[in-house]
Order: structure tokens, then C-alpha cells, then sequence
């Protein structure tokens, strides 16, 4: 049988992959990515909240706020000793 045409039954273990291959570098770059939005985002709307307090918008900022903080603590948790 051809080396192309064999089935692998090697089993990926995902954090360990992940931190063979340079990933904790890459997850944290995508942390800070992260925050920065989350910053960028809170200042956008206090700003927005001074001049239109019922503005719709806040609550869309709001939403992705809250989803780039889970993001973070699911990538904190794929680092080594934080999981």
C-alpha cells in the first residue's frame, strides 16, 4: 500500500500540538488582539453614552464586548498552567 493511501490512527492531543507547533505565541498574539478591542469598544462607548445615551448602538458594542471576553478566557485556558 502506498505511504499516501495508509490511514493514520495516530490520536492528536490539541494543547500539546498546539504548543509543539509555536501556538501559545499565537493565542496570546490573538489575546491581545483581543483586549484591544474590548478597550477600543469600552472607550467608543462611554464616548457614546455621554451624547446618545439610548443609542442602539451601545448595545451592539456591548454584545461584542461580552463575546471577545469569553473568547479570551477560552484561549487563556489553552495555555500551559492556566487550564
Amino acid at each position: 500500500m502506498p505511504t499516501s493511501a495508509r490511514k493514520h490512527s495516530c490520536k492528536l492531543n490539541l494543547p500539546e500540538y498546539t504548543a509543539a507547533v509555536g501556538g501559545n505565541k499565537d493565542i496570546r498574539k490573538r489575546i491581545q488582539g483581543l483586549e484591544r478591542q474590548i478597550a477600543l469598544h469600552l472607550d467608543k462607548i462611554a464616548a457614546e453614552r455621554e451624547v446618545f445615551p439610548d443609542s442602539q448602538v451601545i448595545g451592539h458594542w456591548e454584545k461584542e464586548v461580552r463575546n471577545w471576553t469569553a473568547q479570551v478566557e477560552r484561549l487563556m485556558g489553552r495555555l500551559p498552567g492556566r487550564g
